[in-house]
């Protein structure tokens, strides 16, 4: 995580407080065009994937990675550093109908440390303000949908990301 860059509320790209630092964009013909590639990149809300999906189930998560990653990462609002990667399950599966269901690749302690962070915010009773900034970055954030047909593959994926953090 070290030495990422992320765009902070109002940079540049950072438009519009109701759609977020990106605009929230679905398109089911663009993704159809772009998911025969592989895999299609859109704009879409934080909580559309399925947060309680582990593709590693048996493997713990890292509480202590997970806290040092909140406290030192996302100290402030940000928006999430990279896309998130979901798995499709085939090049005719259509994200719009599933959202809420989405299977996720990117590493559980990533993920987990961004929704720590707005925790204890929201837990300390932050101002009006901050909280919105991160309403803002949860509202739209990238994703990456790329094709992982098998558990397997969906499990090494997510495997790699975790040993990357």
């Amino acid at each position: 995580m070290a030495g990422r860059s992320v765009a902070k509320h109002g940079e540049a790209g950072n438009t519009s407080r109701r759609h977020g630092y990106r605009k929230a964009h679905l398109d089911a013909a663009a993704y159809e065009t772009s998911i025969k590639q592989g895999y299609a990149e859109a704009a879409s809300n934080f909580f559309d994937a399925d947060w309680r999906f582990s593709a590693s189930p048996g493997v713990p998560i890292n509480r202590r990675a997970v806290q040092k990653l909140s406290d030192r990462d996302f100290a402030q609002p940000c928006p999430f550093p990279e896309p998130i990667l979901v798995a499709a399950p085939n090049h005719d599966w259509d994200p719009t109908k599933t959202r809420g269901s989405w299977k996720r690749a990117t590493a559980e302690e990533l993920i987990h440390a961004y929704i720590l962070a707005v925790a204890r915010d929201v837990q300390q009773k932050q101002k009006p303000g901050y909280l919105e900034e991160w309403r803002f970055h949860l509202l739209t954030c990238s994703f990456r949908f790329e094709v992982l047909e098998t558990d397997e593959e969906l499990f090494f994926k997510s495997a790699r990301m975790r040993e990357d953090l």
